[in-house]
C-alpha cells in the first residue's frame, strides 16, 4: 500500500495506525501539496449498509469547522474500498500521553468540550469518544478526531450482528442499550475518558464486554479519588457528574460542563480534604468497595444466552430462575436483559412483593405500564389492536391515550377472566411481530393466583413466537400448599418451562467475588476459608459481611491499598440477620428512626412525605 496513490491524488506515505473499522494511513495530497490521513474503512466489518451511512455520516462531519475539531477533507472510494480524507495532526493521542498534569488536564478538556459543543450544536453526536481519539499537538491543543462514527441527533443505533459501535469502556447507558442518543452521551464518554486519565483505571473493566456494559448500567463507579488521592474533591465531583447513569443527571450540555469546569480549583489537594495519614469515613471507604458484578455464573449465564437467541429465532422459551435469597436470581437476570437488548430485543419488567401479594395481575400491570408509558401513543393505538377493550380493564392509562376505548362487557367470571388473559397474550406477541420482546418477572413465589393462571396461559403460546419469558422465585419458600407449586407442576407436566437452579457459590466463587469486591487479584487462602465457612457461598451474606468487616475497621485501607486484622482477630457475625443488625447499629437513633418512618410509608417513598412526618425539617432529615 506505501507509495500508492489514491484518487490519482493521495500518495500513501506511511501507517499511523489500525483501529476496529480500518487503517489510518499518513498520506501526501499532491494538488494541494499538504500531509493528510486516509482512513481506510474495511467493507467486511459493516456491510455495505453500514459504509453507506458511515461514509453519509462522514459528510455531515465534514461540515464541522473547529479548531478543536480534526477536519474531514474528502470522501473516495478506491477499488471498493472507502476511505476518508482527514486533516493530519502531529502529535500523541490522549491514550499515549496519559498520565496527564491537571493543569494541563484542565486545557485539554476544555478544548474537547469547546468541540463537543460545537459539534452538538449542529446536531452532530461523536458517540465514540476514547483515548485514542483525542490527539494533543506538542503545543497542547486537543483535537477530536473520528467524526466517523458520528450521527445525526435522535437516530437508532447502527449495530453488526449484535455488534454495539463505539467503544463499550466508555460507552453511555442508553447508546449500549438503543435508546435515545444527544449530547450528554458523548459527555459521559467523556467522564469515562476523565476517569481513568486520573485514576490510570478504566471505571469499569472485563473480558466480557457484556459485562462490562452491564456494569455501565448497574455498577456505580469506584470514588476516583480512592485511585489517586492526590485529586481535588471537586474534581471528582465533576468526573462523576458526567458518568451519572442518567442522563438527567448529568450536565444539560458540554457547555454547561465547559461553565462548571474553569469553576474547578487550580490546586490539585483541596484545603476541605482530610490531612494525610487520618482514617477516611466509613461510609467514603464503602465507596471504595466495587459492588454489582456478576460473579462465577459463566455457565448460567451462557444458557441464558441460548435460551435467549432461540426465542429471538421464533422458538419462544420460558425460564424459571430458583434459589436461595440472595443467590443472586435477579443480578444473573439483569445481565441476560442485557444481552437480549443487544441482540435487539424490547425488555419489560414486572416484580411482585410480599406486602402486595394480593394484588391481581400486579408483575404484568407493571410491565406493560412502563412499557406503554415509554411509547408514543399514535404507536400504542396500533400495538394495542383489538386487546383494546381488555387491556383497558387493568391498564386505566390507555383510555387517555386512545379516545374512545372501552371496557368489553362483562361474561361470566370464567370466560371474562379466559377473554383477558387471551387479550393480554394476544398484546405481547403483537409486540414481539415488531421486535422480539424478553419478559422478566421478579420474584413470582409473591404472585397471587391469578397472575400465576396468566403466566401458564402464556406459557403455552410461546412456543412459536419471538418472546421469551425468564422469571425467579425463591424455591425455600415454597411447600405443596403454595400456589406456585401447583402451577410449576402443571407447567412441568406440559414441558412449558426449563427451571434453572443457581446454587451457592463454591470455594474459588467466594475468593473471586472477594477479589472483585476489593479489586485485588490475590486473596489468601485462610481469609478464602474464613469468609466461605461463615457465608457458605451466599452472595447477599458474602457482601454484607465484607462490608460489615470494613465498617468495624478489620479491614481498612493502608498506603493505597486493602488490608485486613489478623484472622484470629475478626468478629464474624453468624448469621444474614445479624450482620444486617450489626451494620444498622453503627448507624445513630435519629437515622433509624428515619428508616423506620421510611419503611412505613412503603417500598418506595417520596422525600417529602417523609419530611413531613419527621420532626428536624428538610435539612435534619437529610442529614
Amino acid at each position: 500500500m506505501i507509495g500508492t496513490l489514491l484518487a490519482q491524488r493521495y500518495r500513501i506515505d506511511a501507517v499511523l495506525g489500525e483501529g476496529g473499522m480500518g487503517v489510518v494511513h499518513k498520506a501526501h495530497d499532491t494538488v494541494l501539496d499538504r500531509p493528510v490521513a486516509i482512513k481506510m474503512l474495511s467493507p467486511y466489518l459493516l456491510g455495505d449498509e453500514g459504509l453507506r451511512r458511515l461514509l453519509r455520516e462522514a459528510q455531515a462531519a465534514a461540515k464541522l469547522t473547529h479548531p478543536h475539531i480534526v477536519a474531514v477533507y474528502d470522501v473516495l472510494e478506491d477499488a471498493g474500498a472507502p476511505a476518508i480524507v482527514m486533516e493530519y495532526v502531529e502529535g500523541s493521542t490522549l491514550r499515549e500521553l496519559a498520565p496527564v498534569p491537571l493543569e494541563q488536564l484542565t486545557a485539554i478538556t476544555d478544548h474537547l468540550l469547546d468541540a463537543l459543543g460545537y459539534a452538538h450544536g449542529r446536531g452532530i453526536i461523536h458517540r465514540d469518544v476514547k483515548p485514542e481519539n483525542v490527539l494533543v499537538t506538542g503545543e497542547g491543543r486537543a483535537k477530536v478526531t473520528d467524526f466517523g462514527l458520528a450521527r445525526s441527533e435522535g437516530r437508532s443505533r447502527l449495530t453488526q450482528a449484535g455488534m454495539v459501535v463505539g467503544t463499550v469502556a466508555y460507552m453511555a447507558p442508553e447508546q449500549a442499550l438503543g435508546g435515545v442518543i444527544d449530547g450528554r452521551t458523548d459527555l459521559y464518554a467523556l467522564g469515562c475518558v476523565l476517569y481513568e486519565v486520573v485514576t490510570g483505571h478504566r471505571p469499569f473493566d472485563s473480558e466480557d464486554p457484556i459485562s462490562v456494559i452491564s456494569q455501565h448500567l448497574n455498577v456505580p463507579p469506584v470514588a476516583p479519588r480512592w485511585h489517586n488521592p492526590e485529586l481535588p474533591a471537586d474534581w471528582e465531583g465533576f468526573i462523576l457528574k458526567m458518568m451519572a447513569k442518567d442522563p438527567a443527571e448529568r450536565y444539560g450540555s458540554a457547555d454547561e460542563a465547559r461553565r462548571a469546569l474553569q469553576a474547578l480549583r487550580p490546586s490539585t489537594l483541596d484545603e476541605t480534604e482530610e490531612p494525610a495519614g487520618e482514617a477516611p469515613a466509613v461510609a467514603a471507604l464503602l465507596g471504595t468497595v466495587r459492588r454489582g458484578r456478576l460473579i462465577a455464573r459463566d455457565t448460567e449465564l451462557r444458557e441464558l444466552k441460548g435460551y435467549i437467541d432461540l426465542a429471538i429465532s421464533g422458538q419462544g422459551q420460558m425460564v424459571l430462575v430458583a434459589g436461595e435469597p440472595g443467590i443472586g436470581k435477579t443480578r444473573l437476570s439483569r445481565e441476560s436483559m442485557v444481552y437480549a437488548r443487544l441482540r435487539g430485543a424490547r425488555v419489560l419488567t414486572g416484580a411482585c412483593y410480599e406486602q402486595e401479594a394480593t394484588v391481581p395481575y400486579l408483575p404484568f400491570m407493571e410491565a406493560l405500564r412502563n412499557y406503554i408509558r415509554s411509547r408514543p401513543p399514535a404507536e400504542i393505538r396500533d400495538e394495542v389492536g383489538e386487546a383494546g377493550p381488555e387491556l383497558i380493564k387493568i391498564l386505566p392509562e390507555l383510555g387517555e391515550m386512545i379516545p374512545g376505548l372501552r371496557p368489553s362487557p362483562p361474561l361470566e367470571p370464567a370466560h371474562e377472566r379466559l377473554r383477558l388473559f387471551d387479550g393480554i397474550t394476544d398484546f405481547l406477541v403483537r409486540i414481539s411481530r415488531a421486535a422480539p420482546l424478553l419478559l422478566f418477572l421478579d420474584d413470582i413465589h409473591w404472585a397471587d393466583g391469578t397472575s400465576l393462571h396468566l403466566l401458564t396461559h402464556l406459557a403455552r403460546r410461546l412456543r412459536s413466537e419471538r418472546i421469551f419469558v425468564l422469571g425467579t422465585y425463591r424455591d425455600v419458600e415454597l411447600d405443596r400448599e403454595h400456589p406456585l407449586a401447583d402451577i410449576l407442576r402443571e407447567m412441568n407436566r406440559e414441558r412449558l418451562y426449563q427451571r434453572m437452579l443457581l446454587r451457592r457459590l463454591d470455594r474459588e466463587g467466594v475468593r473471586a467475588l472477594i477479589g472483585a469486591m476489593f479489586s485485588v487479584e490475590n486473596v489468601s487462602d485462610e481469609f478464602t476459608d474464613l469468609i466461605y465457612r461463615e457465608t457458605e457461598g451466599n452472595p447477599f451474606f458474602l457482601e454484607e459481611m465484607l462490608k460489615h468487616l470494613v465498617e468495624t475497621g478489620a479491614m481498612y485501607r493502608e498506603g493505597g491499598r486493602w488490608e485486613r486484622k489478623g484472622i484470629a482477630e475478626i468478629d464474624v457475625p453468624q448469621s444474614v440477620k445479624e450482620v444486617i443488625g450489626r451494620r444498622l447499629e453503627q448507624v445513630s437513633d435519629p437515622c433509624r428512626q428515619t428508616l423506620t418512618l421510611a419503611a412505613v410509608i412503603g417500598r418506595r417513598f417520596d422525600f417529602d412525605v417523609l419530611v413531613r412526618t419527621t420532626e428536624g425539617g428538610e435539612d435534619k432529615t437529610l442529614d
